[in-house]
């Protein structure tokens, strides 16, 4: 996450809060949550994702409509539950780009 967080820091898409001084502890704690969480969140999605619902829609529908599937599934779900909210007429066919500024 270090090189995706560093590059939003580097296109402006987060900012550091002003102010905000972190200690040793501080960024401690941050790597160890940041670590858990990762790992946690990992095991849950792998698990379900390209564990169990992939390989029954394999079974049942084969691999190539399970893969496009499972990663329509993936990406909505990362998309909703983001912390970067557009409004939905904002949302077109380069959002992506234009958030990276790219466009």
């Amino acid at each position: 996450m270090l090189p995706a967080v560093g590059t939003m820091l580097l296109f402006g898409m987060r900012t550091l809060e002003p102010g905000v001084a972190l200690g040793i502890s501080d960024l401690l704690v941050l790597l160890f949550d940041g670590i858990a969480s990762g790992l946690i969140i990992a095991l849950i999605e792998e698990t379900f994702l390209r564990g169990a619902m992939q390989t029954a829609i394999t079974r049942e529908s084969g691999a190539a409509l399970a893969i496009g599937l499972t990663s329509v599934l993936y990406a909505a779900f990362h998309f909703v539950s983001g912390r970067y909210h557009v409004a939905p007429e904002d949302v077109g066919f380069y959002s992506g780009l234009h958030m990276l500024g790219w466009s």
